[in-house]
């Protein structure tokens, strides 16, 4: 009977094991394990995928991708602090190219509440960090080319004529702030333009569906009157 019981045991825990093990090696990310002198003691497969088969047993600053300060960042996470660490750092694959990795550390600890280590989950963020430059270089030169504009510039919500951007000329007409609407700025006005006088060229886009032409008064921030197009 005892013996039915252990092997009864044996088996739920074997049974456990492969199917925890199997879940770490269908998870996407990498999941990497260190001790206490940061050297790799286990990795999921992906981990093995991008690090590559001998990663196990060597340290992991032999994978930074160039000087860092990724060891200080985490220094008090062996000291014993229960928080989740985010960092990123710069990685060599296993083929040599450098890769960005965003990672997720927490401290490992023993039954004693001793660290032995820790363990980290990391992604590669490379793509997801060129497009974000790749936005931001583009904005950087719309921002460029209308602040070079001599006249006025706004982009204006069509919904609720709100200025969502505009460039440093518009400070002729007054101040901007969060939720000025366009008729208010410029035409001095409490509700949108209307009418055949005051044909409201936002009325005329959403009609037409097409760029649209107007003349307007306007007025700057001194209450003088201004003809524009």
């Amino acid at each position: 009977m005892r013996k039915s019981t252990q092997s009864s045991t044996t088996d739920k825990s074997s049974a456990f094991t492969s199917r925890f093990e199997a879940l770490l090696a269908a998870i996407p990310d990498i999941i990497m394990e260190v001790d206490l002198n940061k050297v790799y003691k286990w990795a999921n497969q992906a981990g093995l995928d991008f690090f590559g088969a001998d990663v196990i047993g060597r340290e992991a600053s032999l994978f930074f991708a160039d000087e860092q300060d990724t060891y200080d960042l985490v220094q008090s996470l062996f000291a014993g602090d229960e928080n989740v660490f985010y960092l990123e750092s710069w990685q060599r694959r296993h083929d040599g190219e450098r890769r960005l990795l965003a990672w997720w550390c927490r401290a490992l600890k023993d039954a004693h509440g001793e660290v032995q280590g820790a363990i980290s989950t990391a992604r590669d963020i490379t793509e997801q960090r060129k497009t974000e430059e790749q936005l931001r270089m583009k904005n950087q030169l719309f921002i460029n080319t209308i602040e070079s504009l001599s006249h006025p510039f706004y982009v204006v919500d069509v919904n609720n004529y709100q200025i969502t951007m505009a460039n440093s000329a518009t400070a002729a007409f007054g101040t901007l702030s969060i939720g000025t609407k366009c008729y208010a700025l410029t035409h001095d006005r409490c509700q949108p333009c209307q009418g055949d006088e005051h044909i409201c060229p936002l009325q005329e886009v959403k009609r037409t569906k097409k760029p649209v032409t107007l003349e307007h008064i306007h007025f700057d921030k001194y209450g003088n009157k201004r003809y524009v197009e």
